[in-house]
């Protein structure tokens, strides 16, 4: 396995000028989200006028104080519109311009946190207070990890390269991606971004119940859990890559398969735990009477198994692992650790099973 420097050069030049690109493109949601928490009158929330809150746009209203007031009454409208033209548009501009489209995998960390800061801060949010707290602590702390696991993935470089499979649909249709990355790379993580998130707003917007009981705890025990699993999951995964690479720098042969701590029981435990957090809030939503929100964590669900398909099916093309990869998948279970399911909590927990010796065949 090559070093990341060998595989992915960058120069300083560009390394900051991706960090600008990154900071940048960052700019306009979060404007729009200081403007309409702190800029926005309270009056414009309320209206006595017959039907005046089934009218979108009011003349006598200047543009902002019509886009207060559609924010005010349509808050998931308002968040599809904004990721829209702030991350649809504005990311395929960047791809255009970058010819990558690096960008959405560290908004993929933090983008789900503006939406929720959105929710939270929506002038008719009125959720349970320890609910909202500690969905939104919860939020921060996913973000945080995944956005630190992001950047140390990448040796703390900015854009030295792209999703693989983006990657190789650039290759394979170099003549249309230019147009149709946008609908491939961009619409659709939108709808995935906003089905995902959708849990949170009820999280903040409806204080149904109004006593915080076991079934609030137990989901948001699991989508804990979930966060703590992917973590484990991603911290075995890079002490692995390092392992090798100081292996091949000695001269040693590689290993060719990780199967220690969770990815013994799983083959692809990092998507379990990130799936199990979703489904933790999503199954919070259902709970406060919200149950269609759920679809967005089925979504993620039905993406998530997509592109386990494709890393299994890129990991089979590898002749020099194929073999290995096919007594891996007939000894672990995919997702779920239905075969050793108590020794598989404890591995996934941090500080759980201690990785053994590499596995080497």
């Amino acid at each position: 396995m090559p070093s990341f420097s060998e595989a992915h050069p960058l120069s300083p030049t560009q390394n900051v000028l991706n960090c600008l690109w990154l900071l940048i493109i960052g700019v306009p949601p979060l404007l729009f989200g200081y403007l309409f928490t702190h800029r926005c009158p309270t009056t414009l929330y309320s209206f006595n006028e017959q039907n005046a809150d089934e009218v979108w746009w009011m003349p006598k209203l200047d543009a902002w104080e019509n886009v207060c007031r559609f924010g005010a009454q349509h808050p998931l409208l308002t968040v599809n519109a904004v990721l829209f033209v702030c991350m649809d548009v504005a990311f395929w501009i960047a791809n255009l311009v970058q010819n990558s489209t690096w960008l959405i995998d560290p908004y993929w960390t933090i983008i789900p946190l503006m939406i929720g800061q959105f929710y939270w801060s929506h002038p008719f949010a009125n959720g349970h207070p320890i609910r909202a707290w500690a969905v939104m602590i919860l939020l921060w702390v996913w973000s945080a990890r995944l956005t630190f696991n992001y950047f140390r993935r990448e040796n703390w470089s900015f854009g030295a390269r792209e999703d693989w499979r983006f990657a190789e649909l650039r290759r394979k249709f170099p003549g249309s991606w230019w147009w149709s990355s946008f609908f491939l790379a961009y619409v659709s993580q939108h709808l995935f971004l906003f089905g995902i998130t959708l849990p949170l707003y009820p999280a903040f917007a409806d204080p149904t119940p109004q006593h915080m009981g076991v079934t609030d705890w137990a989901c948001l025990a699991l989508s804990v859990f979930g966060v703590a699993l992917a973590e484990r999951a991603d911290t075995v995964l890079r002490d692995f890559m390092l392992a090798n690479e100081r292996r091949e720098a000695q001269g040693q042969q590689k290993v060719l398969l990780l199967k220690e701590g969770p990815w013994k029981y799983s083959r692809h435990p990092n998507y379990v735990g990130e799936q199990l957090q979703w489904w933790g809030l999503a199954l919070l939503a259902v709970h406060q009477g919200h149950s269609w929100m759920a679809l967005g964590a089925f979504l993620n669900s039905v993406c998530l198994g997509v592109a386990t398909q494709m890393v299994e099916q890129r990991m089979l093309r590898q002749e020099n692992r194929r073999e290995v990869y096919k007594q891996y998948q007939r000894e672990v279970d995919c997702w779920i650790p239905f075969s050793q399911p108590i020794a598989a909590v404890k591995a996934m927990l941090p500080g759980g099973e201690a990785p053994a010796r590499a596995h080497r065949e």
